[in-house]
């Protein structure tokens, strides 16, 4: 992924490890992310697209975290009422609040 965006491989990988504990991490993290994919996003996105991910562009790493979390926080919400008796849903309950969850959904945000 950091040779997809452009980014030294190191940085990303400590910036992310970080992220999984600090909130100042989490900002850096998201900002690295940010620039390297702007020029980009003006350039090849379609205004759906753009549209769709303007928080990912506007928000802090910290706020993007809080909002990610609830999005996951409301999706395994959702498969747990579906499928109530399935035993997989402890493990996705306690999923959704691994900061490791949280950075791999905003890679592929950036992605």
């Amino acid at each position: 992924m950091a040779q997809f965006l452009g980014i030294d491989p190191n940085l990303l990988a400590t910036q992310a490890l970080q992220a999984a504990g600090d909130n100042g991490a989490r900002d850096a993290l998201v900002s690295t992310l940010q620039k390297a994919t702007s020029e980009r996003r003006q350039l090849l996105a379609d205004e759906q697209t753009k549209a769709e991910y303007d928080a990912a562009f506007s928000e802090t790493g910290s706020n993007l975290f809080s909002a990610i979390g609830g999005e996951l926080q409301q999706l395994f919400t959702n498969v747990a009422d579906v499928v109530a008796d399935n035993p997989l849903i402890g493990w996705l309950k306690q999923l959704r609040g691994d900061a490791n969850a949280k950075i791999a959904h905003i890679l592929n945000l950036f992605a």
